[in-house]
């Protein structure tokens, strides 16, 4: 199976897609090229964007955001990166700057502010947090 530009160029020739998104796509490609090779140049520094320029951590923090509800553990989330769990949270923590867990739950407060603002339902943001040492501070932010 081809992937990338020449995939894209192909489905568009055939049939299976607009021009438009035909360039849509080109330009989300160049844009992943593009974080990749400078999140490759970035060794010093820590954070969300220098995981993902890490492969096997980029991989773990892909599945959390994918499915930031989903009662994650340490070692799920070091199966996902292809990694033991105790490298991979050594990893984790040396790339991104802080645990998984902490990572994960910063996240999921983050995602309930955006939807307080947004004027989202409470209660379904309730049930659906699964915070478990966080629970009381997503309820703060709920509020």
């Amino acid at each position: 199976m081809r992937t990338g530009v020449v995939a894209t160029i192909l489905a568009w020739k055939a049939g299976l897609m607009t021009w438009s998104l035909a360039v849509c796509t080109g330009l989300v490609d160049l844009a992943e090229a593009r974080r990749r090779s400078w999140a490759a140049t970035q060794t010093q520094r820590t954070g969300w964007l220098a995981g993902l320029g890490e492969e096997r951590i980029s991989r773990a923090l892909s599945a959390m955001h994918a499915d930031p509800f989903r009662r994650w553990t340490v070692k799920e989330l070091a199966g996902v990166a292809l990694m033991s769990r105790s490298i991979f949270a050594q990893r984790f923590a040396a790339t991104v700057g802080e645990p998984p867990l902490h990572y994960l739950a910063r996240w999921r407060l983050n995602i309930a502010a955006d939807r307080k603002g947004d004027g989202g339902d409470r209660q379904r943001m309730r049930r659906r947090c699964p915070c478990h040492t966080a629970k009381n501070r997503c309820t703060v932010v709920l509020r």
